[in-house]
């Protein structure tokens, strides 16, 4: 079932952030934009088998690519290129620490 999110916060100081996200099937697009004109498009991909593939990019011309692999057991296995050191938000997940240059990694979960 294809859903269609949309939010907007502001803050005592009339700071604000919008965004707007849609899911179909294994796919998810998400935006953000706030009140300093930065924002973020991000796109994943569920490939079946406990494999993600994601890309983003975001104002400043930062980009990444990442393909993660759910091993079992609280294990994940990543591999990540970013353009420029970054935190990527995701909706309904962990942000995620993204470096610049090409990164591969193995995390365990207790």
């Amino acid at each position: 079932m294809d859903a269609l999110a949309v939010g907007l916060e502001i803050d005592q100081d009339s700071a604000w952030t919008a965004t707007a996200g849609y899911a179909a099937g294994d796919v998810t697009v998400d935006f953000e934009t706030t009140s300093t004109n930065t924002w973020s498009l991000d796109a994943t991909y569920d490939l079946g088998n406990g494999v993600t593939a994601g890309v983003g990019t975001t104002n400043a011309s930062s980009n990444y690519a990442e393909v993660n692999y759910d091993l079992g057991g609280g294990a994940a296995l990543a591999l990540e290129y970013g353009t420029a050191d970054m935190i990527v938000d995701f909706e309904g997940g962990p942000d995620e620490d993204i470096l610049a240059g090409t990164t591969i990694s193995v995390s365990f979960s207790f």
